[in-house]
């Protein structure tokens, strides 16, 4: 064989190579899940093709890497560049990023160990919550679930239908809301149910956010955070954090743009003012916000 077949050939087994194995076009969602854009980054590996399915469930995993840098990019790399890995999922989520695996309908490897007739990879979408050291866990845990809500409502999937790895197979698995955390999945499970809930749920003394609008300044309380929640200096999440607070912390609410609200607080003999999103504080004329 000359030289010139050669090199062709090895053209050729190069563009072969990359057409099988790298993942479809990278794609920016327009939609915003908690401030943040879903970055659409499909794999060729490590699923069933040629299979659609109708999502009835979403199943919650965490990776159980806490290895630095195991976030949500480079598990995705892990399931597109290992086809010994048999294994794979919908989305990963971590602190700042939601990245999409595979399409919603196409049949992923998660929760296949143990044969389960009514949950399976046939009917569920799954979700990998990143839980390595450099990351924080408390904003994955919020990234999550505003995804969930989001596939909860784009597939009319009930909170009941929102599960753990462990209730389809028995596996240990989020294990940081089972081990780690037991809690949390409680939290989880409340707080996607929230976004259904009508005027009829809602304590005598909750007020609504058109009765906010109205007022210059209302008493509330910081609400449905699991860690500690982020203060920033202006109305969006890429802002600079000046604060955390804590569950249960008296505010006072001083603005409403959109989905934000202004608070002002005392803080170790201090007054701080900053944003946080609207759903994180109960707005009541009953609290002592202690001005």
């Amino acid at each position: 064989m000359n030289n010139k077949k050669m090199i062709f050939l090895c053209v050729v087994m190069c563009v072969n190579f990359f057409t099988t194995n790298i993942a479809y076009a990278y794609e920016n969602n327009n939609c915003l899940i908690n401030g943040i854009s879903i970055n659409k980054q499909l794999i060729n590996i490590n699923y069933t093709k040629g299979v659609e399915i109708k999502p009835k469930y979403i199943v919650i995993h965490d990776t159980d890497n806490r290895a630095k840098g195991a976030n949500a990019q480079a598990n995705r790399d892990f399931f597109a560049n290992h086809k010994d890995a048999k294994v794979s999922a919908h989305y990963v989520v971590d602190d700042s990023n939601i990245v999409q695996v595979l399409e919603d309908n196409w049949l992923g490897w998660h929760s296949g160990e143990v044969r389960n007739n009514k949950m399976n990879n046939k009917n569920s979408i799954a979700i990998e919550m990143c839980v390595n050291e450099d990351n924080d866990f408390g904003k994955t845990f919020e990234n999550t679930v505003e995804l969930t809500k989001h596939l909860m409502k784009k597939y009319h999937i009930s909170k009941e239908n929102v599960i753990r790895h462990n209730d389809v197979t028995g596996k240990t698995c989020p294990k940081m809301m089972i081990v780690d955390r037991p809690n949390l999945w409680g939290e989880f499970k409340e707080q996607i149910g929230q976004e259904n809930k009508t005027d009829g749920n809602k304590s005598s003394d909750e007020i609504s956010v058109e009765e906010i609008k109205n007022k210059t300044e209302i008493n509330g309380k910081i609400r449905n955070i699991s860690t500690l929640l982020n203060i920033r200096r202006e109305a969006n999440t890429s802002r600079e954090v000046i604060d955390c607070v804590e569950n249960g912390q008296n505010v006072q609410v001083i603005q409403h743009l959109d989905n934000w609200y202004k608070i002002r607080y005392i803080k170790d003999s201090l007054e701080i003012e900053g944003y946080v999103r609207d759903k994180y504080v109960l707005c009541t004329e009953n609290y002592d916000v202690n001005y």
